[in-house]
């Protein structure tokens, strides 16, 4: 009875270490990375009423994604605002390339955007990466191929 009790009283701070080192081994994983951020033709970081923005990047989770989000707001004022959270493609991996062509509506104001691209891993990390959209009238008629 004696020894059930010592072993059990062992078992119980061996279990209570094992969940500490758990923990902290939560902890130590780094936040999910975006680089090599493309907005844009040939990363101009513009798109136009009408056409479709192209947007690129390589995505690491060490902790496997669970989502991407893309958000488009006006920095001023009013005009067109997205909000998309993308899981295929994307869920459980720990790499993925964002490769996306996303319409801009015909009415869209013209003008200044922020654009955020955030990846959230399994753990609840994330990682935000900014940058100004320009939404400008497109010269299709001078051969602007994008």
């Amino acid at each position: 009875m004696k020894h059930s009790k010592l072993i059990a009283g062992f078992l119980l701070v061996a279990a209570s270490f094992s969940a500490c080192k758990k923990d902290n081994d939560v902890a130590e994983i780094e936040a999910p990375t975006i680089t090599g951020l493309e907005i844009g033709p040939n990363n101009n970081k513009t798109a136009h009423p009408g056409g479709d923005l192209h947007m690129e990047a390589a995505l690491f989770a060490a902790a496997n994604m669970e989502s991407v989000t893309l958000e488009i707001n006006p920095k001023s004022g009013t005009g067109w605002k997205l909000n998309t959270v993308y899981t295929e493609g994307f869920a459980g991996l720990k790499n993925a390339e964002f490769h996306k062509h996303v319409d801009v509506p015909a009415d869209a104001a013209l003008g200044s955007y922020d654009l955020k691209l955030k990846v959230k891993d399994q753990n609840g990390k994330e990682t935000t990466v900014t940058a100004t959209l320009e939404l400008t009238i497109g010269d299709h008629a001078a051969g602007d191929d994008h």
